[in-house]
């Protein structure tokens, strides 16, 4: 029999690290992120003349005559007092200009701002709200499905290009960068970026390479031609792959139970076609629950988003097994792709149903 795993449910916050490591581990309220940090040090509480009476209370009950001469009071040592990390979650990779100085045993934290120009209001600014146009941009050759290609982003601008794709079909779609990049892609003539997520996370890193918050995931791509743009999201120049390919995928229908099967430490791609806007409900069981431990990963409005167990509650009214993963998938008409693997590597069969509610 498997061991029992409890079920984490808590909110995203700083928590003891899963692995055994003695420091604290970022859980953003789906996965456990990359962030970690040190147990804070012990604060010893300041105990004194002036906290004697909340320290022993019955002090102020006491008759003490100065003929009593001195008293003895026993001494204490108070508890040490432990004081957490702050809650706040961890932004991105570079989060601006912080500079901690430290001086007279105070912290002190200086953010420094500086706006740069101004709005103007006369003829030729640019109107209040509009996108400020980059300072350069980097142009290079036409991208060709399944060869990667290189260029840099320059500081402050883009990288552009443009994608001949001549099958209809599903395509992995990936930016891979030493940097925090965004990579968009348009049919030619269009002004509606294709649903490609910010960052593919960290199970998919653990599949497709990279890091966490480089581009990257699934698409169904019509014959045509796109205009690549990749950008950096501190302005930063940095050198860029982009990679388009073709992806195999198992594509089922709705409402029809399909056995699906999961190679060792390999994932498997199902795409599902939607005619509509709406929820997927995605319901994947195992077919030895004993041995199998089920996980999907989708795009959840542009941010990837990965679950495992749909824990003793929700098995008792949905059926399968506690382990079982069940995921709601925001979708738009089109077609919706979610990621199936085994959570420790095992091979084996799921029946996966898909409703759209």
């Amino acid at each position: 029999m498997r061991e029992t795993r409890p079920v984490l449910t808590k909110e995203p916050g700083w928590y003891p690290d899963p692995q055994g490591v003695p420091q604290v581990r970022f859980w953003d309220g789906d996965t456990w992120t990359d962030y970690t940090q040190p147990f804070a040090p012990l604060e010893t509480a300041s105990h004194g003349p002036t906290t004697a009476l909340a320290d022993y209370p019955y002090l102020a009950d006491a008759n003490l005559r100065a003929s009593d001469g001195p008293r003895t009071v026993s001494t204490w040592t108070p508890a040490p007092v432990l004081v957490p990390p702050t809650s706040r979650a961890p932004g991105r990779r570079r989060s601006g200009l912080v500079w901690w100085l430290v001086g007279g045993g105070a912290l002190v934290v200086t953010i420094l701002v500086v706006a740069l120009g101004a709005l103007g209001t006369g003829d030729g600014d640019a109107p209040v709200g509009a996108d400020p146009s980059p300072s350069s941009t980097t142009t290079i050759d036409p991208i060709a499905v399944d060869v990667e290609a290189r260029g840099t982003v320059p500081a402050d601008g883009e990288l552009r290009s443009t994608l001949e794709v001549t099958t209809d079909g599903a395509y992995l779609v990936v930016a891979t960068s030493d940097e925090d990049v965004k990579l968009t892609l348009t049919p030619a003539g269009g002004t509606d970026p294709l649903p490609l997520p910010d960052d593919r996370g960290t199970v998919l890193a653990d599949h497709l390479g990279g890091t966490w918050s480089d581009p990257g995931y699934y698409l169904h791509l019509t014959a045509g031609t796109y205009d690549v743009v990749v950008t950096e999201h501190d302005a930063l120049q940095t050198e860029v792959t982009v990679l388009v390919e073709p992806a195999t995928v198992v594509e089922l229908p709705l409402g029809v139970a399909t056995d699906v099967t999961v190679a060792d430490y390999l994932p498997t791609v199902v795409s599902v076609p939607v005619d509509a806007a709406g929820t997927l409900l995605v319901d994947a069981r195992a077919a030895d629950p004993d041995a199998q431990d089920g996980q999907l990963t989708y795009d959840a409005g542009g941010r990837i988003t990965s679950v495992d167990d749909r824990g003793p509650t929700l098995a008792g009214t949905t059926g399968g097994a506690e382990y079982d993963p069940l995921a709601e998938v925001p979708v738009e008409p089109g077609y919706a792709f979610v990621v199936l693997e085994d959570l420790f590597g095992a091979s084996g069969t799921f029946s996966v149903t898909v409703t759209l509610g």
